[in-house]
């Protein structure tokens, strides 16, 4: 799920309010959400612990993990100071390599272990491109004909989302990339000239933003290739979808009349819940929702680059989760269906991967 590196949720709701294998695990089941809910509503987080870094390594990302436990993001290591894509299986950091360029990122994980993101390409540059591995090769997926695209998640088909730039103009559109048919443009709302895809579930719905003449807005693209855009708070004007379950709710922010992001949970278009924020904070953004429709996200007070984590559900709605010691921005990224949490937690910009695990 998100696809978002370091900082993502403060940086979400700071732009928003002025992102080789095991065997595959199925769509859960109505017994394994059922049994993930009743062990979330009793669940107690400790201290995150951080995730260990490639050999000789000293800053990881954590920025999905799976229902069989296995993690992805980033690591550096002794034999690079730029970042590797990594994948961690019982806390073992594997190094993933690259497509050719100095560095890249994992920002999903399915449930086969197969990851995507997005590395630099060999021409170097700072140019990065989507890819996906699978089979343990890493696989370059181009772009939608202008220099960089990005890819942020990925089903456990293989489908592949994320952004690329366009020919020409500079802007970028969401795609969907598949093996047999490659990189697809998945357009914008009617009048909008940019798109973000941020996740995608098992049935195929894709989840994420695009901008239009009423400023930007969430947006699930459906089975059938409608985009459907998901409204905002009462009195609102921008909004933004960061994740979706395999039930299909959907989970992001949206600002409310008085300007305010707050993290949402949508259960169809215009349905849409205010989920709050920690006590103090002025702000917040959801990351990720798991099947038992428990939400992770941020939450954030007037200071940029500051903020706390949360976990919310309908019992005990929002309730916050402890960073590192010392940490001034603590950011989940994802949460599996067993309610194990990862992302990062610090003091900007030296953030390090980390992971919850309930007691």
């Amino acid at each position: 799920m998100p696809r978002l590196s370091f900082v993502p949720a403060a940086v979400l709701i700071a732009v928003a309010a002025c992102a080789d294998a095991v065997a595959p695990h199925a769509i859960a089941t109505g017994d394994e959400v059922r049994g993930a809910r009743q062990a979330l509503t009793i669940a107690q987080y400790g201290d995150p612990v951080a995730m260990p870094a490639l050999p000789g390594g000293t800053a990881t990302t954590a920025d999905a993990i799976n229902n069989r436990g296995q993690i992805s993001g980033a690591s550096n290591s002794s034999s690079s100071a730029f970042g590797h894509a990594a994948r961690w299986t019982k806390d073992q950091a594997e190094d993933l390599g690259t497509i050719g360029g100095c560095c890249g990122q994992a920002f999903d994980i399915n449930n086969s272990g197969a990851v995507a993101g997005s590395g630099e390409i060999p021409a170097g540059g700072g140019l990065f491109h989507a890819f996906t591995r699978t089979g343990g090769v890493n696989l370059d997926l181009g772009t939608l004909g202008g220099a960089q695209s990005g890819a942020s998640a990925i089903s456990d088909k293989g489908v592949v989302v994320g952004s690329s730039e366009l020919t020409g103009n500079g802007n970028w559109h969401a795609f969907r990339w598949t093996a047999s048919g490659g990189m697809e443009d998945l357009g914008t709302l009617p009048g909008g000239t940019t798109s973000f895809a941020s996740d995608i579930n098992n049935r195929g719905e894709i989840v994420g933003n695009s901008d239009s003449p009423n400023g930007t807005r969430a947006v699930l693209w459906t089975t059938t290739g409608q985009i459907v855009d998901l409204g905002t708070l009462p009195g609102g004007n921008v909004s933004h979808a960061t994740g979706v379950n395999q039930r299909g709710d959907i989970v992001g922010g949206s600002n409310n009349a008085a300007g305010k992001m707050r993290a949402v949970l949508w259960t169809g278009p215009g349905q849409v819940t205010d989920l709050g924020v920690l006590t103090g904070e002025v702000s917040s953004a959801a990351t990720a929702i798991n099947d038992a429709g428990v939400v992770v996200g941020a939450s954030q007070g007037t200071v940029w680059f500051q903020g706390r984590a949360f976990i919310w559900d309908r019992r005990n709605g929002m309730r916050e989760l402890p960073g590192l010691t010392g940490a001034t921005l603590t950011v989940p990224n994802d949460i599996n269906n067993a309610g194990i949490v990862v992302g990062s937690s610090g003091t900007f910009p030296t953030l390090r991967g980390v992971k919850w695990d309930p007691r």
